[in-house]
């Protein structure tokens, strides 16, 4: 049975054209994923259906819900609908949720909106919703900053299904998750689909994600309709070109030279351990001291390439923000270069550089890519370039990065997440560092964008040569980049080695749940 239905459905904004005549239909129970590259009109898409594009946006052709044209009715009638019969759950649960409101009290707003409920049953129907997406035992009264990444994407899924609406609309519901709560956030919209009959819209760049669960696949390009069909037919036929390229970047692994890495230690964590208080807290009590990471030793030599790879809450980024003099060690030591890094912070910060996984948070948005890209000459005490000397060099960077120069007048928000991403490593590199650390730097890209960026780094780092410490929860990301590869389970590393080795034969019992959690393609694709 068709529970939705859309035809000919068009988008503009400021009469720029975005979505070009798009048409499908939903069946009940269904899951359909809408698929493609940064860019291609998904989520526009997905904004359309909900009724919530941007100003200045313009919609044609027709949305037919139970017997109803939705861009026919009014605002009112659409705000009935909203949360109710069509809901939905936003890519970045922590820019959804009030940071100042409970989750408790954040999941009661729909129900109270919509009259769903008496007062004295509210209490019972946000446990229900929340013990329904698997946050047992959370109090509601806790706040989106005291939860992992995984528990806010449950909060806002709570949200948005404590209704029982007719159709999800999820839209990169599991982008910068770990795989093992990704393996959950998954099995849980199948649920949905199962066994309480929502049909479900995945907007997702994973295709693996979509040959494992979906029933039917939906690929855009420049907000085209390109290719369309069951996933199984779609992936063995691969009889449009657009489709071949991504299923081919989706499954591409890609070997970088080996370099001659040096005996020297570059960098030496030796025994850190890292404790903070947590954030349950009475009034006569203080709270008890966590032990984020736990007798952590490593070691980076020159030239050498390491991944660091666990789940969230493992401590990687406790870690990392310790190697980096941003968090005081409760225990241990940390040199660079031989010296401790405390007596050593100036030149150390001259010699260590960041990429972090969402570029456009670390950029000012007020300045133009050209002083962007020169900043770390002016932030570490380095002798400031001229304005022309400046314009020279970020020129020179941007050319190394596979931008054209003329970007140093555009601001960043210009620009695409891939070409960002491209322009924080101009930054990272462009006084020459030692080390660069990527902190989940390609967790949010699409996969052909992810394979660019990943040779990229790859080559920049082979002819410049240097030694990075590469952060990430992805496994074929971490074999396609480095040599080396640590393990980190609760603050403690579990398991070290040669990437390939850890991969192929894993010894520890974490690190082969790691691996079978990570979305494949199915068997019958390889057929």
């Amino acid at each position: 049975m068709t529970l939705l239905s859309v035809k000919n459905l068009s988008v503009s904004i400021h009469e720029q054209p975005i979505i070009k005549n798009v048409s499908f239909n939903l069946g009940a129970g269904e899951i359909l994923a809408l698929t493609g590259e940064s860019g291609s009109g998904k989520s526009i898409s997905a904004l359309a259906l909900m009724g919530l594009l941007p100003h200045g946006s313009k919609k044609e052709g027709i949305i037919n819900f139970e017997g109803k044209d939705l861009n026919k009715i009014s605002e009112s009638n659409f705000c009935k609908l909203r949360g109710k019969k069509i809901s939905m759950v936003f890519q970045e649960p922590m820019t959804a949720l009030n940071p100042v409101q409970s989750i408790g009290k954040q999941i009661s707003e729909t129900l109270i909106q919509h009259k769903a409920c008496a007062p004295n049953e509210l209490k019972d129907r946000v446990r229900k919703a929340m013990d329904r997406v698997g946050l047992n035992g959370i109090d509601p009264s806790r706040f989106p900053h005291q939860l992992s990444g995984g528990q806010r994407q449950r909060v806002v899924i709570a949200m948005a299904i404590c209704l029982e609406p007719s159709i999800l609309i999820a839209d990169e519901p599991t982008t910068a998750l770990d795989v093992t709560t990704q393996s959950k956030i998954l099995k849980l919209i199948q649920e949905f689909a199962e066994k309480d009959g929502i049909s479900i819209i995945l907007i997702t760049h994973d295709l693996a994600i979509v040959a494992n669960i979906s029933n039917y696949l939906l690929l855009m390009k420049e907000g085209i309709l390109v290719d369309q069909g069951r996933p199984k037919k779609v992936f063995r036929d691969l009889s449009h070109p657009y489709t071949k390229k991504l299923f081919a970047a989706s499954s591409e692994q890609f070997s970088f030279k080996a370099t001659n890495t040096s005996k020297e230690k570059l960098l030496e964590v030796r025994s850190v351990s890292v404790n903070y208080m947590s954030h349950e807290r009475g009034i006569f009590s203080k709270g008890k001291s966590v032990e984020a990471v736990s007798n952590v030793s490593l070691n980076i030599r020159k030239g050498e390439r390491l991944g660091l790879v666990g789940e969230s809450g493992c401590g990687k980024s406790t870690l990392t923000r310790t190697i980096l003099g941003l968090q005081s060690a409760s225990s241990g030591h940390i040199k660079f270069d031989g010296q401790e890094v405390s007596k050593y912070a100036n030149s150390f910060k001259k010699n260590i550089q960041v990429v972090f996984q969402d570029p456009y948070g670390s950029f000012n948005p007020r300045q133009k890519i050209g002083r962007l890209i020169t900043e770390p000459f002016f932030t570490l005490g380095r002798k400031a370039p001229s304005e022309i000397e400046q314009r020279i060099i970020a020129r020179k960077m941007l050319k190394e990065v596979g931008l054209s120069s003329e970007s140093i007048e555009k601001y960043i928000h210009e620009f695409s997440g891939g070409q960002r991403q491209r322009i924080a490593i101009a930054r990272a590199l462009v006084i020459k560092p030692k080390l660069i650390i990527f902190d989940e730097a390609v967790s949010a890209l699409d996969v052909s964008i992810r394979t660019q960026i990943l040779k990229l780094i790859s080559n920049l780092t082979e002819r410049y040569g240097l030694s990075y410490l590469f952060i990430s929860h992805d496994l074929t990301v971490i074999e396609n980049i480095t040599e080396n590869c640590l393990v980190m389970k609760n603050g403690k590393i579990v398991e070290r080695g040669q990437t390939k080795h850890i991969l192929r034969d894993p010894k520890n019992e974490y690190t082969l749940s790691l691996i079978n959690a990570a979305p494949k393609f199915p068997k019958f694709l390889h057929a």
